[in-house]
């Protein structure tokens, strides 16, 4: 992670923490292109991603992976951009990628698991679901996603916890 030593967090976190991302939004704008770090970026393209404002978003994203191209974090959440803007394949691309490079990293297995499962292909999704589980030890939804899959496929024994 890379930071900014004269930057105060605090403003933006305050607004985060009452779930106000229009508002962290506004002050993450006002910082200078020059002061953003790879973490402002991918807070910068997360807000905007759940704020449904997918151009932003990417280019957030995008900026980040100029400064830290390796990100398995930046890439994954471009990647679930990419995929609400519906290029599956490009989405699918980059998920592979990370995962190539970076097995271990949960989020990513999340993803694509979540991409094969909204396009029906609920065997793919199962293993993916499996490793983020593995991965993702106190996230929830892999395991609801995972249980989810086996219903799909009518597989009601594997379903159960």
């Amino acid at each position: 992670m890379t930071h900014v030593s004269n930057l105060s967090l605090e403003p933006i976190q305050a607004f985060l923490l009452k779930g106000d991302f229009g508002g962290a939004i506004k002050l993450l704008e006002k910082i200078p292109e020059s002061e953003l770090t790879t973490d402002l970026y991918e807070l910068k393209g997360t807000l905007y991603n759940l704020g449904d404002i997918l151009p932003k978003a990417a280019e957030a994203l995008e900026k980040g992976l100029l400064i830290a191209p390796k990100s398995p974090s930046l890439a994954t959440e471009l990647a679930h951009v990419i995929f609400k803007k519906g290029d599956l394949k490009k989405a699918k691309s980059i998920l592979d990628n990370v995962i190539l490079q970076t097995p271990d990293f949960g989020k990513a297995h999340f993803h694509l698991g979540l991409l094969y499962f909204n396009c029906d292909r609920f065997n793919g999704a199962i293993s993916h679901f499996q490793n983020a589980i593995k991965l993702m030890h106190e996230e929830s939804s892999p395991v609801t996603l995972l249980a989810r899959t086996y219903l799909a496929l009518k597989d009601f024994k594997s379903s159960e916890p």
